[in-house]
């Protein structure tokens, strides 16, 4: 995310009861972007807080099945909303998740076979954590498919 659109969403968000640890800046380095210190942290700062009442909410008309969880019915709603685009009143906040082409471009999800064969090459323990996490994301994805067929999976993956 740009410096910009970070502003955007900071701004946003704090109107929304966003509280930043003021000695903290967003910033890319060496491709990947995070939040970092400017400044010596105290301990037991608290670096940032939001409110949970001024998150998305859960969507009370859509029919879960009955072992539905909650953080599926949340990942659900946010999925929704992305897929809304500006129209979602929630695009405030959700400028803030990379989109698919960004994570295409900067996320191990998405590397090439060969890219796979050269790390298992250079670090075999390595390759089996990052073959774990894909699993584990494409479990979590296709447990939300199930939920609602209708989502865009892209969507899903991203949020």
């Amino acid at each position: 995310m740009d410096k910009l659109n970070f502003q955007e969403t900071v701004k946003w968000a704090s109107n929304k009861g966003l509280s930043i640890f003021p000695d903290m800046e967003q910033k890319s380095v060496k491709g990947i972007n995070g939040m970092y210190a400017t400044s010596d942290i105290p301990k037991y700062t608290i670096l940032l807080s939001y409110p949970i009442a001024s998150t998305i909410p859960l969507l009370s008309d859509y029919q879960y099945p009955d072992e539905t969880s909650d953080i599926v019915k949340r990942i659900h709603a946010a999925t929704i909303e992305y897929g809304k685009g500006q129209a979602s009143e929630w695009s405030g906040l959700l400028r803030s998740v990379e989109s698919i082409d960004d994570l295409r471009r900067s996320s191990a999800y998405f590397m090439e076979n060969m890219e796979k064969t050269s790390l298992n090459a250079m670090s075999p323990l390595l390759y089996r954590v990052l073959e774990e996490k894909i699993s584990i994301t494409n479990r979590q994805v296709d447990a939300l498919m199930q939920v609602d067929p209708t989502l865009n999976r892209e969507h899903a993956i991203v949020i």
